[in-house]
């Protein structure tokens, strides 16, 4: 197309300034357009790509814009990929690569036509690496390129993409990619928003792992514990009050004590850099900047660590870059902004996308209704005897809860109450007494759980890019306080597990793992291939029971257990655990309404 034709079409889109890059004849060429609150300086440019220098007249901070549109010839590819590698070396600005790669990076971004060799070169992913680039993801349509061939019949590729380095990922974390709808071409366009308006959420309290390192901490646990607990004499309701009253001064302590540790941490880099001016002058002030500004980063890489669920890495490790960078990779992956229908209608609203989900959960966790079971109790044989049953009602002793609080980890999943294991492990002296009492109080069978049950449901993509409700896995997050109940009984269950469950069970079983079903059922169908040597054939079924727990009937379980041979009194420990439940499911940071199933 030439230059006039392209420049009609740029101004009745109302575009003021553009860079062309001419076409060889009638093929390639690239146009960049852009208005006039951005100042573009152009660094390089080629029939492959359009190297920016971008600077925002609002005050945004500079960056960096490489678009791209990749060769399709492979004897060019090696120079196209080496010529991309080279505009990184002398980069500081954040970056954004961007356009269409002309590779692909995964199997499943691509369907029908030819399967993809596993021996092509891998251009992306060895550029990706070697640079270090984050591939920004997308919500949309998992395609950005289709072609109706009619020997092959529909192609489809995910050929488009948007590449960041860590610096845009700092000074943007909420960049988002979005693939609209192709009209007039065999592309997709791609929306990239470095600065989506975010709906402002309540945030939810969460105790922070550095506080357990300030002696601070402690004095206000055991004050505002024993002021809650004289108020109460149920000891589960001295538990439950005693950790608001402690979620209440806490929240007020730290944000007196740490009101902005990033604040903090500049303003010593500052003093410290004027101290150093005259470092033999200032060397008795220097030392004690260099200690705090150590304690603060101390106190950053905790945070950041105990919210990257990066679990590879034990504490000390200091790198708390690398768990910011997790911490921002996890929120964008995990973020909803658009949801498919069963009709196939996208929608994008909150509210939409909230009546959606909540509208799954709820039909899952709602009864079928009443139902005939004698026919499969029949089946079920008694397995547990009178001294599995004493064993499992044994009088319940101290050190079982200590030991099952103490086997729970200390930065596991965050419930609703917002205290994770460390507290309990770094105050236990404090607080003891009164979950111990509780703890009996409940083994007993004088009390419910109503009170420390309630679950957030966290939605963490089961696919990249999910599209539907059924791509995410829904992760019970439960209360610590609610975990030790469970511990408990699950540590008095232990010894007799294996006697009661079937030998076929892989999840369960001593030495066994559920990964080895892998194995087994590659030996099933290679056993089935096997068959047509001999003239004989046989059938497998594939049964989706992803969600068994989900849709278990809790009048089954009952049930079930009673004719297993469990005590009633056991039996009725554990409904009063199942029974007791509330979900609230998470969107983006926000907590919806308590569902109760039913």
């Amino acid at each position: 197309m030439k230059d006039n034709a392209i420049n009609v079409i740029r101004q009745k889109l109302g575009y003021r300034n553009s860079f062309n890059f001419d076409p060889d004849g009638i093929a390639g060429g690239l146009s960049l357009w852009w208005n006039d609150d951005l100042d573009i300086q152009i660094l390089s440019s080629s029939k492959n790509v359009i190297d920016t220098a971008i600077i925002s007249r609002n005050g945004d901070c500079p960056k960096r814009i490489t678009w791209v549109y990749s060769t399709l010839h492979r004897v060019e590819k090696d120079a196209f990929w080496r010529n991309l590698e080279q505009l990184s070396g002398d980069n500081s600005l954040p970056w954004l690569c961007a356009g269409d790669f002309n590779e692909i990076l995964w199997g499943f971004e691509k369907s029908g036509g030819h399967e993809t060799s596993l021996y092509r070169p891998q251009y992306l992913m060895n550029f990706m690496d070697k640079i270090g680039l984050i591939d920004l993801g997308f919500q949309g349509q998992s395609f950005t390129w289709r072609k109706n061939r009619s020997e092959r019949g529909l192609v489809q590729e995910q050929l488009d993409r948007d590449l960041i380095n860590c610096s845009w990922q700092e000074a943007w974390p909420n960049s988002t990619v979005t693939h609209c709808p192709a009209v007039g071409s065999d592309h997709c366009p791609l929306v990239i928003d470095s600065s989506p308006i975010l709906k402002k959420v309540n945030k939810l309290f969460k105790s922070e792992a550095f506080w357990a390192s300030k002696h601070d901490s402690k004095e206000i646990v055991r004050k505002n514990w024993h002021e809650a607990i004289a108020r109460r004499n149920w000891q589960i309701d001295k538990w439950c009050l005693g950790l608001k009253w402690c979620r209440k001064g806490l929240q007020k302590w730290s944000k007196e004590k740490f009101p902005n540790n990033n604040k903090c941490i500049w303003e010593l880099m500052e003093a410290l850099s004027k101290l150093q001016m005259d470092w033999e002058v200032n060397y008795p002030l220097i030392e004690p900047v260099k200690l705090e500004l150590a304690k603060l980063w101390s106190y950053e890489e905790k945070f950041w660590n105990q919210w990257s669920w990066d679990k590879l890495l034990e504490d000390g490790e200091s790198n708390t870059t690398f768990f910011h960078h997790s911490t921002i990779q996890r929120r964008r992956d995990n973020r909803i902004c658009k949801l498919k229908l069963d009709s196939g209608i996208w929608v994008e609203n909150e509210v939409d996308i909230r009546r959606t989900i909540d509208g799954h959960f709820h039909g899952l966790f709602t009864t079928g209704g009443h139902r005939e079971l004698q026919h499969v109790l029949a089946n079920i044989k008694r397995v547990v005897s009178l001294e599995m049953n004493e064993v499992l009602l044994l009088p319940l002793q101290d050190e079982e809860i200590d030991i099952a609080t103490k086997e729970i980890g200390a930065l596991k999943s965050l419930g609703p109450d917002g205290f994770q294991g460390l507290f309990y492990h770094t105050y236990w002296v404090l607080i003891r007494n009164e979950v111990r009492g509780a703890v009996h109080e409940f083994f007993r069978g004088e009390v419910a759980l109503d009170k420390f049950n309630s679950t957030n449901i966290a939605l963490i993509p089961k696919v990249p890019n999910p599209e539907v409700v059924s791509h995410f896995c829904p992760i019970s997050c439960c209360n610590f306080s609610y975990k030790i109940f469970a511990k408990v009984l699950a540590n008095r269950f232990k010894p007799i597990l294996e006697q009661v469950i079937t030998h076929h069970q892989s999840a369960f079983m001593p030495n066994r793992q559920i990964q080895d079903n892998v194995i087994i059922a590659h030996e099933v169908f290679h056993h089935l291939k096997m068959l047509k040597k001999k003239k004989c054939f046989e059938m497998a079924m594939k049964l989706d029971i992803s969600k068994a727990y989900d849709r278990v009937e809790w009048d089954f379980l009952e049930a079930t257990m009673i004719k297993m041979g469990f005590d009633n009194r056991w039996v009725s420990l554990i409904l009063k655990c199942v029974r007791s439940v509330e979900f609230s499911v998470i969107i983006n940071g926000s907590l919806g309404k308590c569902c109760a199933p039913q």
